[in-house]
């Protein structure tokens, strides 16, 4: 849930189509009434006028006390449009509300009650920590248009998570290198401890036929726990482009497939979760569009860590910088690294 709006800009004004063309007009008149001296020029200069400001105080009083509070999800697919709830307080007259920082501004009417559902333009990846949103309104002649502009602040930022995309895959079949007794343990094989002499109610199937050559009596296998296949991810976005927001999507995908499997997942990715976007300037309504502050020039850290859970792949993923993360050495079990070139095993 989003607080209440936070640094809203001034209320700017600007007259409509309708009201320019009037506007002219009063100007006419007073030329007119200027050169010919004739009053009733004067009198259609000052209606015009009055008019306007009327509409425009109006327009003013309509936008000034508006409030509303912004509701999204915790998690949205990038490139989609997203549904967000604005509870608007504090209205007389219906306004429109235009989202920014975004796809095409979309213009949403509150002309009854309370706004619900609020349908947001398409986002791109990564994290966003507020919203910059229009609300506009006009005077009942429809004379003079009225802004504010509101920047509203999150308070858990939103993640843009890469929609999942199935790669072309040809899966290895690791071995466990570990067990797991713990509740929870993904599922592998079993490991292997030690042989001992048969005992009555054995399964037929643990019977160790090498050994029970060797001792010249039935032996059969003991096993310590589940083993576990651990699978280190490697995802490598390259350059920013459309082509490393398709690897992020593979790289969703896969993950989800390994722990669908039951294998242990750790993802290796440069991590950017630090570095959520800033905002340079507001702008205001009618007018310059809000500016975002450009991300530093300093390096990024690997960062390597288990996943244990498809959503928490996605939300990774989101924060993952592009460029090549430096995976460190020492690793026991499978490895694979995502990158333009698809994913490969070792």
């Amino acid at each position: 849930m989003a607080r209440r709006n936070d640094r809203p800009d001034r209320v700017h004004h600007r007259p409509t189509g309708l009201g320019v063309a009037l506007l002219a007009l009063a100007g006419l008149a007073l030329i007119f009434w200027w050169v010919t001296e004739v009053e009733v020029h004067l009198a259609i200069a000052t209606a015009v006028l009055v008019a306007v400001v009327i509409d425009g105080v109006i327009a003013h009083r309509t936008i000034a006390p508006i409030r509303f509070d912004l509701r999204s999800p915790d998690e949205i697919p990038a490139g989609r449009e997203s549904t967000w709830t604005a509870l608007v307080e504090g209205w007389t007259r219906p306004i429109t509300l235009r989202p920014l920082l975004s796809g095409p501004p979309v213009d949403l009417i509150v002309d009854h009650g309370r706004l619900g559902s609020l349908p947001w333009p398409p986002l791109r990846r990564g994290v966003v920590p507020f919203a910059a949103v229009d609300a506009r309104a006009n005077g009942p002649l429809g004379l003079v248009a009225t802004g504010r502009r509101h920047h509203v602040v999150l308070p858990l930022p939103v993640h843009v998570t890469p929609e999942p995309v199935a790669a072309d895959v040809r899966w290895p079949k690791p071995r466990a290198v570990a067990f797991g007794g713990a509740e929870g343990a993904p599922i592998g094989d079993d490991m292997f401890r030690s042989v001992r002499p048969y005992q009555f109610g054995d399964e037929r199937r643990r019977v160790h036929w090498k050994a029970t050559a060797h001792h010249g009596e039935l032996m059969v296998r003991e096993s310590d726990g589940l083993g576990v296949v651990r699978v280190r991810m490697i995802v490598d976005l390259g350059p920013p482009g459309p082509a490393g927001e398709l690897v992020a999507g593979h790289a969703v995908w896969a993950a989800a497939a390994m722990l669908d499997r039951g294998w242990s997942v750790e993802l290796v990715t440069l991590d950017a979760s630090h570095e959520v976007p800033r905002l340079r300037t507001l702008g205001r309504a009618f007018g310059a569009s809000p500016i975002l502050e450009d991300p530093p020039l300093i390096p990024l850290p690997t960062l390597s860590a288990p996943v244990r859970s498809a959503k928490d792949a996605r939300l990774r993923l989101a924060c993952t910088a592009n460029g090549s993360p430096m995976a460190g050495s020492g690793w026991q079990g499978a490895t694979c690294r995502v990158t333009r070139d698809g994913i490969e095993w070792s």
